[in-house]
């Protein structure tokens, strides 16, 4: 009876072990996916946002030097939100 206590415990520690393991693993995927429901949810604004800045583009054919900077701008500004989001998640 010594031993079945023995090889009891040690099956007990390997399956917490493992319950452990998988629960790490889980959190993990679940933390991928948060991050790719936020990265879709940014995409849509980020499009509706091109959308406008189109519509303002057609609609004033004057001011096509200031849209033309102000469209560089907003590239260069997700640009450097892009490069400061990946060195975060590093």
């Amino acid at each position: 009876m010594a031993s079945r206590n023995g090889n009891g415990r040690i099956s007990e520690e390997l399956l917490e072990a493992q319950n452990r393991q998988m629960t790490e693993d889980l959190s993990q995927k679940i933390s991928h996916l948060k991050n790719s429901l936020d990265f879709e949810n940014s995409q849509g604004i980020l499009s509706s946002s091109f959308n406008r800045v189109h519509k303002m583009m057609g609609a004033t054919s004057g001011n096509r030097r200031v849209m033309c900077y102000f469209s560089l701008g907003l590239v260069g500004l997700f640009i450097v939100g892009y490069y400061i989001i990946a060195n975060v998640t590093k």
